[in-house]
């Protein structure tokens, strides 16, 4: 499954809380996942996350939800596209 993450009103994230998010089993049943960020601070959060802990699955940033739906378009098997995934 592919996630759409939305990091709204997200001030800080904690070592405990970004190493859990990073991990097989922060991930586990996600193919990808785009986080929404809304703010120039939001970037610079979620692009730090993104440096320190280098996660399992395929993430990016995007400002615009139709860009984040366009890239996750290509982790998304038949399977979950159908309802059986």
């Amino acid at each position: 499954m592919a996630a759409i993450i939305f990091s709204h009103g997200v001030t800080s994230i904690d070592k405990p809380a970004r190493e859990y998010l990073a991990s097989q089993k922060g991930t586990e049943g996600l193919s990808a996942s785009a986080i929404i960020v809304n703010s120039p601070f939001s970037r610079l959060l979620g692009n730090f996350f993104l440096r320190v802990n280098k996660t399992s699955i395929p993430v990016k940033l995007f400002s615009e939800i139709s860009k984040a739906e366009k890239w996750l378009q290509q982790y998304i098997t038949t399977n979950q596209s159908n309802g059986h995934g």
